[in-house]
């Protein structure tokens, strides 16, 4: 028996024929496809900016000496209750014989209070607490403090750049901290700094470029707030009047 092999051979060239040119269209397309897509990688990576708090960054060491003076009249806050370390907060010195300023959330109601300034651990009592306004004034025996200066900003508004410093305590020794904070938006009675969240920057400065203190920062809801100095130089002088 006799087999035609030109039977089979010439219906695969025509197939080969009939769809060659569907095959290289697909194929070009691929590569063509592949090359754009690897562009625009190329594209997307650099152009998209890393995060960044400060878009006009000021010299470190600006910013370092500011951090440093700042941490003169800077204290640690410690709350106990039953005989337990509860709360850690940094306070603000505003007399030289010891009235300390720090958030109310910080002093807990039927605890016991210690501040330490550098050095020392000093036993304190509470003056006046004010929930509302997140305020609360220590007093310690004390009579040589650096004081801070209360600078009464006004103009306030956001994409305004500060650094939030204060003081804690880690392994037995008290530590500076600082954390660069912009404001976020600024309400009648509520200013929200946009920075990252933690809770030891309660009763932290809140300071500016220039080194004047704006406020005082206090950690609730997941936000960073602020306290206008102003409120506090008012809170403070009406404690003193009553007296």
């Amino acid at each position: 028996m006799r087999v035609d092999i030109k039977t089979p051979l010439t219906y695969i060239l025509k197939v080969i024929k009939k769809y060659l040119p569907i095959f290289v269209v697909g194929v070009i397309g691929g590569i063509f496809a592949f090359l754009v897509i690897s562009v625009f990688d190329v594209n997307d990576s650099v152009n998209v900016p890393s995060p960044s708090l400060s878009t006009t960054p000021l010299p470190s060491d600006s910013w370092q000496n500011i951090v440093s003076n700042e941490s003169l009249s800077s204290v640690t806050i410690q709350s106990f209750l039953d005989s337990k370390l509860l709360r850690q907060a940094s306070g603000i010195v505003l007399s030289v014989d010891g009235l300390i300023m720090t958030t109310a959330d910080t002093v807990a109601s039927g605890g016991y209070f210690q501040v330490l300034v550098d050095d020392k651990i000093l036993r304190a009592t509470v003056v006046a607490r004010d929930y509302t306004k997140n305020l609360a004034i220590l007093k310690v025996g004390a009579e040589d403090l650096n004081v801070a200066d209360l600078d009464e900003i006004t103009n306030l508004t956001s994409g305004q750049e500060f650094i939030i410093t204060g003081k804690f305590v880690s392994l037995s020794k008290t530590v500076v901290f600082s954390q660069k904070a912009l404001i976020n938006y600024v309400l009648d009675k509520d200013i929200v700094l946009d920075t990252v969240y933690n809770s030891i920057l309660n009763g932290a400065k809140v300071v500016d470029e220039n080194g004047r203190m704006a406020g005082m920062a206090y950690a609730r809801g997941g936000k960073i707030h602020m306290i206008n100095s102003k409120l506090i130089n008012e809170f403070l002088s009406s404690q003193l009047n009553k007296k």
